[in-house]
């Protein structure tokens, strides 16, 4: 979470992680909004987050 929150993750997972480094999106630092916190949010329309 600390590498995500300071912007590193990115950086550290091409330069550690031979397989998964090349294939990293700005999409992998997002995570799902579950879904039935989407439900009872009533008084504002909130949306998935893209890729989701």
């Amino acid at each position: 979470y600390t590498l995500l929150r300071y912007g590193k993750w990115f950086e550290r997972t091409q330069m550690h992680n031979a397989v998964a480094g090349p294939n990293i999106t700005d999409r992998d630092k997002l995570f799902p909004i579950p879904q039935d916190v989407i439900d009872a949010n009533l008084t504002t329309e909130m949306r998935q987050n893209p890729g989701y």
